[in-house]
């Protein structure tokens, strides 16, 4: 599911992303976004 900022893998079947996670898995496709919430999150 892609909704303009983030793609959520839910597809728990899929070899390669069942190997990283059992659970559903979130793929941050907007790394300046991710970078700036941890900056903005403080101490």
């Amino acid at each position: 599911v892609f909704d303009g900022a983030h793609i959520w893998s839910t597809n728990e079947s899929d070899d390669s992303m069942s190997k990283l996670c059992a659970g559903p898995v979130l793929i941050d496709v907007n790394p300046i976004e991710a970078q700036l919430a941890a900056l903005t999150a403080g101490p």
